[in-house]
């Protein structure tokens, strides 16, 4: 498709943030007493905060995580959307693609928006080492 065709929709990435990366042993790093959805509530509040979009604006949410098992299990994405507080109306799909799950979201998103299905839409990932077995 080309830049010139009419149905061409552009996609334009707003901000992004991650939290800090931490150090030290399972057991005893900085994030040993946070969960995962956890995480990304407080990534995803300071996103909106520091962007200032509106939630009710928001179609959808894409979280790529790998390790989909204890509190990660689950929709994480539609878990994280709800104890964020934002509207219920928000979807939210969790993506595991291995070491490329949040690059698929990142793609998966792009691809609802050039598609016409979607105007503006969240996408992150998460992967708490500390708390899930990677054996």
């Amino acid at each position: 498709m080309e830049i010139s065709d009419p149905t061409y929709q552009p996609v334009f990435l707003i901000d992004g943030c991650r939290s800090p990366i931490g150090k030290g042993h399972p057991e005893k790093g900085i994030y040993r007493g946070l969960r995962a959805d956890e995480l990304v509530v407080q990534i995803l509040k300071a996103l909106l905060d520091r962007t200032g979009v509106d939630p009710l604006r928001i179609d959808d949410f894409f979280l790529g995580c790998v390790g989909q098992h204890r509190e990660q299990g689950k929709n994480l994405a539609r878990l994280v959307l709800l104890l964020a507080g934002l509207p219920d109306s928000i979807p939210g799909v969790t993506i595991n693609r291995l070491c490329a799950s949040s690059l698929t979201a990142l793609q998966f998103a792009a691809d609802s928006i050039r598609s016409g299905t979607n105007q503006l839409v969240l996408v992150g990932g998460v992967e708490h080492m500390g708390h899930v077995p990677m054996t």
